[in-house]
């Protein structure tokens, strides 16, 4: 018990200035994609999201589900095969 509320201050951002820091970075990252800090937690993986997602509305559930696969998208389209981006054609 002690520890698991000791792994909880180390890691909640109120509580810990590196916690804070490190959120902050990782949302300005998650910006460039048009994502959310909260994008990232998965329903299938704690009960307890699974829970809180299905009280949420329906429109806050559709917008995430939009920004997810619109960053899907967007990451599929900036990839580049090796082929593409070195110039050269392999011919016999």
């Amino acid at each position: 018990m002690a520890t698991s509320q000791l792994v909880r201050t180390i890691l909640d951002p109120t509580k810990n200035w590196f916690a804070a820091v490190h959120k902050k970075t990782i949302t300005e990252r998650l910006r460039k994609y048009g994502l959310r800090y909260d994008d990232l937690f998965d329903p299938m993986e704690c009960l307890d999201i699974k829970e809180a997602m299905r009280r949420l509305p329906r429109e806050i559930i559709d917008a995430r589900n939009q920004r997810i696969f619109a960053c899907n998208g967007s990451l599929h389209e900036t990839r580049v095969s090796p082929q593409r981006s070195t110039g050269t054609t392999d011919t016999i």
